[in-house]
């Protein structure tokens, strides 16, 4: 099969488990709506996406009619306050004020490190959550200042006030900027194949001209999505709950493209993750900074905050890890090879539904075989 044709297709299939632009305005509005709404009744505040809706990597939870709801992470960053503040404070003033109004009070669920807002969109495919943490600013922050990049990424830093009345402090913006920041190069390479695309008068044009910049992936965002599905498909199959996070798939993919060409190929990408964490499983990476390694405890740097991000991981984590890593690889393989091993591939990256259209996608007949799967919420702090 034809690496350009099978490149088409995953793009194709990405952009199926992508937010929608409508959904992506909506939420925009949303979120600025509590902002307003909260200055209004005399609480200050900046809010701001982080998590895979800042990365550009979200990717719509499995579930069988494929309508599951998106969670987008926000930061609701008081104004004027800092890590010296009351964290059960900080925490009551945002929530207390979003139980006193009449439209959000019926919309919120809670827990000890958000409030979630819960909408259905209006006219669009599925819905999605506000998931709002409330936080105070953190530049000094120790454990941003000490890590490989400070103290480029320490301004993002914040504490997070938990209800339970303690600080979570963390650095998931700055995360999300140190992959953009790397990913600049993919994304202009990117822009430059759509103008091309326009400008030889594709009919490709009216479906990629309506498409926001910042909506508009490169080949590396397409490849971390498309990471993600596969993992939600295999752990969902396996009936494994010990799924590694989507932040710790980001900082993989932002560390080995680092030392890609901009204008890689998204299989090139997704198969240079492979051959590096099946490197990483033999050991051969083990003193190269940044990867996985095993001396005494799985570890994997967060680039932007002083943490090991896998520090938990027993060995039958790692292992169930890199039987995935396995299986991708044995997909994209199989993509290479065509005909009925293509199409069990691509159902076992995105499931049933996106497999079966991004087979019809490189001109074969539609995979008959049905899967069912259903919801998982969206992991981790850094999701």
């Amino acid at each position: 099969m034809e690496l350009i044709k099978i490149d088409e297709a995953l793009r194709s299939a990405a952009s199926r488990i992508d937010i929608t632009s409508a959904m992506y305005e909506e939420a925009v509005a949303h979120y600025q709506s509590v902002a307003t709404y909260l200055d209004n009744r005399g609480l200050p505040v900046q809010i701001r996406p982080y998590g895979s809706i800042l990365s550009g990597t979200p990717v719509r939870p499995l579930a069988d009619d494929e309508d599951g709801y998106f969670d987008i992470d926000m930061a609701v960053i008081v104004s004027g306050a800092d890590i010296g503040s009351s964290p059960e404070a900080i925490r009551s003033d945002v929530q207390s004020r979003l139980e006193e109004s009449d439209r959000y009070k019926g919309m919120l669920t809670v827990d000890d490190m958000c409030i979630t807002v819960e909408y259905v969109a209006n006219g669009t495919q599925g819905g999605f959550r506000l998931d709002l943490a409330s936080c105070v600013a953190n530049p000094d922050c120790a454990r941003a200042l000490s890590c490989r990049t400070a103290p480029r990424y320490s301004k993002e830093a914040t504490a997070i006030a938990r209800r339970s009345g303690s600080w979570v402090e963390s650095n998931p913006e700055g995360l999300g900027q140190w992959f953009l920041d790397i990913n600049e190069g993919f994304a202009e390479a990117a822009r430059r194949a759509r103008k091309s695309t326009i400008a030889a008068g594709s009919p490709l044009y009216a479906s990629v001209d309506p498409v926001p910049d910042q909506l508009y992936r490169s080949n590396l965002q397409c490849a971390v999505q498309i990471a993600k599905r596969s993992r939600d498909v295999y752990y969902l199959r396996a009936d494994h709950d010990d799924r590694p996070g989507s932040f710790v798939l980001l900082i993989l993919f932002g560390f080995i493209a680092e030392q890609l060409a901009p204008n890689s190929s998204i299989y090139d990408i997704l198969a240079s993750f492979v051959s590096n964490m099946r490197e990483a499983r033999t050991g051969a990476l083990v003193s190269r900074s940044g990867m996985l390694g095993c001396s005494g405890e799985w570890s994997l740097e967060n680039p932007v905050f002083g943490e090991n991000v896998i520090s938990g991981w027993t060995n039958s984590e790692a292992a169930t890890f890199f039987r995935w890593v396995d299986s991708l690889g044995q997909d994209l393989e199989n993509l290479l090879r065509g005909g009925f091993k293509a199409s069990a591939s691509l159902e076992s990256m995105f499931g049933r539904k996106i497999g079966n259209t991004a087979y019809a996608d490189l001109g074969m007949p539609a995979i008959a075989a049905a899967t069912q799967v259903s919801p998982r919420k969206p992991w981790g702090l850094y999701d």
